[in-house]
């Protein structure tokens, strides 16, 4: 999976071996578990904003729930 941010950096992501599901996206410190339509989303704020952001405009996502 690669995704575009700006028009000169791309970001890729790595999927574990494992776990399929399981992926994560190291120049932004992020980790994304996905379960059947259901992602679980773990890094800093703003870079859980930028992949929802990404994936809202795929998918017709609802909004964000925080855990704390």
């Amino acid at each position: 999976m690669e995704i575009a941010e700006g028009s000169d950096s791309i970001y890729s992501s790595s999927c574990n071996v494992v776990s399929r599901s399981t992926f994560r996206f190291e120049k932004r410190g992020l980790t994304i578990i996905t379960q059947v339509d259901g992602f679980l989303i773990d890094g800093e704020e703003e870079d859980i904003e930028w992949i929802n952001k990404i994936l809202d405009g795929r998918f017709d996502c609802k909004g964000l729930e925080w855990l704390s």
